[in-house]
């Protein structure tokens, strides 16, 4: 880096011209409401039992109730693991949903 360029704010990025953008908020959240996983579970243990009946009551399987059971566990293990960063810039907002503690976006 050279005398007269200046490192990059700690709480900013350099845009392609080289001024910095200046950070005025950020926030992560994560998927952690009571209600929510009140009703994921509620949908869960429907699927599941309804999987159940299917399979073990005398239902013939067509696996139609198994992949539905499945998706909507998936999908739990999903909003688990996943939270939204958004950032506010001097020149506009920024919104990323990131998957797990890797970061890697979705």
């Amino acid at each position: 880096m050279s005398k007269n360029q200046k490192p990059p704010m700690e709480n900013g990025t350099q845009n392609p011209e080289g001024k910095e953008r200046q950070v005025l908020f950020s926030e992560r959240q994560r998927f952690r409401q009571t209600w929510l996983w009140v009703l994921l579970l509620g949908v869960n243990v429907s699927l599941v039992w309804r999987a159940y009946e299917q399979i073990y009551v005398g239902h013939l399987p067509n696996g139609g109730q198994l992949l539905g059971a499945g998706v909507g566990i998936l999908g739990s293990a999903l909003v688990f693991c996943c939270r939204l960063e958004t950032t506010i810039r001097e020149d506009g907002i920024y919104v990323r949903l990131l998957s797990g503690k890797t970061g890697e976006r979705i």
